[in-house]
């Protein structure tokens, strides 16, 4: 059996399109943690898995449509989903206002 590949935070951010301060702060407030090994202090380096740079894909395109980063979905689903909507919602209201205002020059 093959081990799984392993991707430093510098190949997470390449790969996922995001900055390294994103992927940090995601890893510190426990929104991404590392799947493979956590950083254990000065000189160590996070090993992220193939789900976890998609992941980081996923919150990386939801962040450049204006939606920010929440907790894991295990964590608390029903608010998470709740949270999307309510994000969903004031971006659709957004470009509504947008194109109206468009429209009416």
């Amino acid at each position: 059996m093959g081990r799984e590949r392993q991707y430093r935070a510098a190949e997470v951010c390449r790969l996922a399109g995001i900055t390294y301060r994103q992927l940090d702060y995601w890893a510190r407030n426990g929104s991404l943690r590392p799947s493979i090994s956590d950083c254990d202090g000065s000189g160590t380096n996070r090993l992220y898995s193939s789900d976890d740079v998609k992941k980081a894909r996923a919150a990386g395109q939801l962040a450049h449509l204006g939606f920010r980063w929440v907790p894991p979905l295990q964590a608390d689903p029903k608010g998470m989903i709740a949270e999307l909507i309510d994000q969903l919602e004031a971006v659709q209201k957004h470009y509504e206002d947008s194109f109206e205002q468009l429209a009416s020059v």
